[in-house]
């Protein structure tokens, strides 16, 4: 369609199956592939533009009573397709919710995906029946918060207690905490100790960078900018020259 901002042609071709682990009941996976005439590079607006086009073709023509499971994949520039994220439960309704997600873990995850031109986009989904919670409302309940200037800082040492666990290779992990705010987290050892250390974004941009520190199966020491926090028991502590001095609520 030569009218559209971004000129695009449709496919329908098979692509390598995914290995999804999921019940042989269930229906088959169908790819959705729409090809980029030009290649560019991913922004917003194109994530926007595409998941309009998938809705407007797919989406919106699946029963009430139905959910989908979803993931999306790139091809680059050497043809091998990216997926850029596990798979995902969605309802239909979650349009919005899912271009913020989409963008927020493609930003923080890879720096090719955002300086690589992209020749072709794939929607991979494949109905269910009900309705289900939405896996995009990725906010863990039995999180503790560290508010650390108005923002909300996930305490915690185990990777899966700081939020929602998208991506793990080896000891780093990419984390989100909500569909705004996404950590990428490295486990490491300092002077015999420990230690995460943390890289924290909101809304794409890198606001903290902090170390948690291990001290044993109660106690957490936090390093972020020029101070240093104490955890008990997830109770917060500031350091400071006359010892621990409480500030939980």
């Amino acid at each position: 369609m030569k009218n559209t901002k971004y000129l695009l042609m449709t496919s329908y071709k098979a692509l390598p199956v995914l290995n999804t682990n999921i019940s042989s009941h269930l229906n088959k996976w169908i790819n959705q592939e729409y090809k980029i005439e030009t290649p560019t590079l991913i922004t917003k607006a194109l994530l926007s533009f595409y998941i309009d086009k998938f809705y407007k073709d797919v989406i919106n023509n699946i029963d009430e009573n139905q959910h989908f499971l979803f993931i999306l994949r790139g091809i680059f520039e050497d043809n091998q397709p990216v997926s850029f994220f596990t798979i995902q439960k969605i309802n239909k309704e979650c349009k919005k919710e899912l271009l913020n997600y989409l963008f927020n873990r493609i930003s923080i995850s890879n720096d090719f995906y955002l300086s690589t031109p992209l020749k072709s986009i794939v929607f991979s989904y494949r109905k269910m029946y009900g309705k289900i919670k939405s896996d995009l409302i990725v906010e863990n309940r039995e999180t503790v918060y560290h508010t650390y200037y108005r923002n909300k800082l996930p305490v915690a040492f185990n990777p899966s207690e700081y939020g929602k666990i998208l991506i793990q290779n080896g000891k780093s992990y990419t984390i989100a905490i909500d569909n705004k705010n996404m950590i990428n987290l490295e486990q490491t050892t300092i002077d015999n100790k420990k230690v995460n250390i943390v890289h924290y974004f909101k809304n794409n941009q890198l606001l903290f960078v902090w170390k948690d520190i291990y001290i044993d199966e109660e106690n957490i020491n936090r390093e972020i900018g020029k101070s240093i926090y104490h955890f008990r028991d997830k109770s917060q502590f500031k350091n400071n020259n006359y010892g621990f001095r409480n500030y939980s609520n």
